[in-house]
């Protein structure tokens, strides 16, 4: 583990010569003692941007952890979301030892002359949910890999390393985690969602409710090999549905699959998922 210096001046009555020197011997022993380890990782950077690993809080009784990648795009770049298109690098967190779930606030559509694909055009933060194995303690290893994109994009891998329990109680960590789950979409529901799919052939159609106008996006996150074209809105009848063209990377449809989904708008936006 590496250490990190730290230079405190300590105001003290005069000491004798011996005693002074196992004085300093103390201090500087328990100096370079202090783990390099933060509630959050050191900022990984590159061209284009950097990122960056943040912990609140201690694993509960099931081991879960909240945090953020943290994804700080300089200007004119930008990074995907969960269903980058044909070309595109989605971002994944491999936690060592454990688990990782990235959870994705609303993205825009881009278009980059030959495809359409789903990200995001400015920083960006990724809340995550980690889950560590009960019987671990201290620093926590994790390997974040995404795309950044300018006029190239670029593969970013970043080897992140952070100790949850060195400052479980950061108020800045905890301000960046509430604003990052503050942008996340709000549960699909009955009332604000997806209530149905149908596909013919190529082609699939998606119900909307609670919301009618051509203005709204459905951007959509195929499992098990399935992905589809960016979505066009129909309005008919004062009902709102998207069509979009299903391609599929597998001999044969498998028996269940799931789509995820966010449907925005221009004042809310809701998350879900369909059986496919």
């Amino acid at each position: 583990m590496s250490r990190r210096l730290i230079i405190v001046i300590v105001a003290v009555p005069e000491i004798r010569k011996g005693r002074r020197m196992r004085f300093v011997s103390l201090c500087i022993g328990l100096l370079f003692a202090a783990p390099a380890f933060a509630s959050s990782s050191t900022w990984h950077e590159t061209e284009g941007g950097r990122v960056r690993l943040v912990t609140v809080g201690e694993p509960d009784a099931n081991g879960q952890l909240n945090g953020v990648l943290d994804i700080q795009l300089d200007p004119g770049w930008k990074t995907y979301w969960r269903e980058p298109g044909d070309a595109g690098v989605p971002p994944t967190l491999e936690l060592n030892g454990g688990t990782a779930q990235i959870l994705y606030p609303a993205p825009e559509w881009h278009h980059d002359g030959t495809y359409d694909w789903a990200g995001y055009a400015s920083s960006v933060l990724l809340p995550v949910v980690l889950t560590v194995p009960p019987e671990h303690s201290g620093a926590l290893q994790a390997t974040a890999f995404l795309g950044l994109c300018k006029t190239i994009c670029i593969p970013l891998k970043a080897d992140l390393a952070l100790d949850p329990e060195s400052d479980p109680d950061n108020p800045s960590d905890s301000l960046t985690l509430t604003g990052a789950q503050a942008l996340l979409p709000e549960p699909a529901s009955a009332a604000f969602g997806v209530t149905n799919i149908q596909v013919n052939g190529e082609q699939a159609t998606f119900s909307i409710t609670g919301y009618s106008g051509a203005d709204a996006e459905l951007f959509l996150a195929g499992s098990d090999g399935f992905a589809f074209s960016r979505p066009k809105p129909v309005v008919q009848n004062g009902k709102l549905s998207f069509s979009a063209k299903v391609t599929s990377y597998l001999k044969a449809k498998p028996k269940s699959a799931t789509i995820f989904y966010t449907l925005k708008t221009p004042t809310r936006a809701a998350s879900g998922t369909l059986p496919f």
